[in-house]
C-alpha cells in the first residue's frame, strides 16, 4: 500500500509537471498568454477552402474593407479561423483586419501580403515566406513561427508573446513598438539589418517579467559579437525603467545623461548630429551681434599678439563687414569656430582650423556674445564626450 501510494504522488507530480510545460516558459519564467478567440467560421477543425471558396472570400473583404464606417462582425470580413491553408499562395493579397487564428500556413505564401492587424493568435506559420509582408499591429501571440522567412517584414506594434521563432529570419524588418517577448528565438546573426530593436518593449507588455527576454536577448548579441544590437537591448531596457520613473530622474536620464540624445546608447551618432546642429542654430545670434554693432558687446577680428583693450594694443573690429550679406560668412565661420572650441593643450580642433586660414588673426567675442559662444562650446565638448562614451563603451547598461 505504502508503494502504490508514492506512486500515485509520483504520478500527480508528473503531471503537474507536464501542465507547466505545456503552458509556454518564456526565457525561464512561466507564462501563459491570455486565452486566444473562440473560432466560429466555417473552416473550424482546419477544414481546407477550396481554391473557388478563397476567391471570394478575399473578394468579400476587400469590399469590406472599402466600406466606411467598417462593422467588425460583417459576414464579409474574411474569416479563416483553424483553416488549412498549407502551401497557399496568398502573395501581395490584402487581408488586413482579418481572422486567421490558430489556421495552419505550413509553407504558404505571404510575400508582400498586408496583414495589418490580422488576428493570428495560435496561427502555425512554419517555414511561411512573409518577405516584405505588413504585419503591423497583426497579434502573432503563441504563433508557430520557426523558419519562417520574416526578412523585410514590417513589425510594428505586432504581438509576439510566447511566439515559436526558432530558426526564423528576420533579417532587415521592421521591430519598433512590437511586443518582442517570444518563447523561442533564432539566432543572433538572424537579426542583421533589423531596425527598431530599442523600442520592442516600449508600449508594454502582458508579461510577468517583461525585462527578461530583453535580457536574454542582449546576452546572446553580446556572446555573438553583435555590439550594437546588444546595445538596443539596453536601451529597450532603459526605456521600460523609465516608464515608472519619477519626473526627476526621466529628465535627468533622457537630457543631462544623454538618453534622448543618443537612444540610451543604441545610436552614438545621434550625439554628434546634435553638434552639426548647434552650427545653424548659434549662426543667427553671431549675425544679429555684428548687424547690430553694440558697444561692449560683438565679434572682433585681432591682429596676433594684440588684445581686447585699446591699451594694450588695437583689435581691428571695423574690419568684420556688417552689411546684410556681408557679415552672412563672418558669422557662420565664427558659429563654426565655437562649436569646435575645445580640447586639452595642443589637442584643439577650434585652433588647428584657425591655422587654415590664409591670414593671422584671431575671432575674439565680448558682452553676451562671449557667453553665447561659451555656451556653445561647452555643448559641443558634452555631446562629443557623449558620443566617444557610447560608441567605444556602455554606459546605460
Amino acid at each position: 500500500m505504502s508503494l502504490g501510494h508514492n506512486n500515485w504522488r509520483l504520478g500527480l507530480l508528473f503531471l503537474g509537471f507536464l501542465t507547466v510545460t505545456n503552458n509556454g516558459l518564456v526565457f525561464g519564467q512561466e507564462y501563459s498568454p491570455p486565452p486566444g478567440p473562440v473560432c466560429k467560421g466555417n473552416f473550424v477543425d482546419h477544414k481546407e477552402p477550396s481554391s473557388i471558396e478563397l476567391k471570394q472570400i478575399l473578394h468579400d473583404h476587400a469590399d469590406w474593407l472599402a466600406s466606411e464606417p467598417r462593422d467588425m462582425n460583417d459576414s464579409r470580413r474574411a474569416n479563416l479561423c483553424e483553416a488549412d491553408l498549407d502551401g497557399a499562395n496568398l502573395a501581395g493579397v490584402n487581408l488586413a483586419e482579418a481572422l486567421l487564428h490558430r489556421a495552419t500556413l505550413w509553407d504558404a505564401i505571404l510575400i508582400g501580403a498586408n496583414l495589418s492587424k490580422v488576428e493570428f493568435y495560435g496561427a502555425e506559420l512554419h517555414r511561411a515566406d512573409l518577405t516584405n509582408a505588413n504585419l503591423t499591429f497583426a497579434n502573432l501571440t503563441k504563433s508557430d513561427l520557426s523558419q519562417a522567412n520574416l526578412a523585410g517584414a514590417n513589425l510594428t506594434d505586432a504581438d509576439l508573446s510566447a511566439a515559436d521563432l526558432e530558426a526564423a529570419r528576420l533579417d532587415r524588418s521592421i521591430l519598433t513598438r512590437a511586443s518582442f517577448a517570444p518563447a523561442l528565438l533564432p539566432s543572433p546573426d538572424a537579426f542583421i539589418g533589423v531596425r527598431g530593436l530599442s523600442d520592442i518593449i516600449t508600449n508594454g507588455t502582458n508579461l510577468p517579467a517583461p525585462l527578461q527576454p530583453s535580457v536574454e536577448m542582449r546576452k546572446a548579441f553580446r556572446e555573438a559579437g553583435f555590439r550594437s544590437h546588444a546595445n538596443s537591448m539596453t536601451s529597450a531596457m532603459r526605456k521600460y525603467e523609465l516608464l515608472g520613473a519619477g519626473s526627476t530622474e526621466t529628465f535627468f536620464q533622457n537630457y543631462v545623461a544623454g538618453g534622448k540624445l543618443t537612444d540610451f546608447g543604441a545610436n552614438p551618432w545621434g550625439a554628434l548630429s546634435w553638434l552639426g546642429i548647434t552650427i545653424p542654430l548659434f549662426f543667427f545670434p553671431y549675425y544679429i551681434a555684428l548687424r547690430m554693432r553694440r558697444q561692449g558687446h560683438g565679434i572682433w577680428r585681432c591682429r596676433p599678439g594684440d588684445r581686447i583693450l585699446q591699451s594694450d594694443g588695437e583689435c581691428e573690429r571695423g574690419l568684420l563687414p556688417s552689411g546684410r550679406l556681408q557679415a552672412l560668412p563672418w558669422a557662420l565661420y565664427f558659429s563654426f569656430l565655437s562649436a569646435f572650441h575645445f580640447g586639452w593643450r595642443q589637442l584643439n580642433l577650434g585652433n588647428w582650423m584657425v591655422r587654415l586660414q590664409g591670414r593671422e588673426y584671431t575671432l575674439e567675442a565680448t558682452g553676451w556674445v562671449r557667453t553665447t559662444a561659451g555656451i556653445q562650446s561647452l555643448f559641443s565638448l558634452y555631446v562629443v564626450a557623449l558620443f566617444l562614451l557610447t560608441y567605444f563603451g556602455e554606459p546605460f547598461a
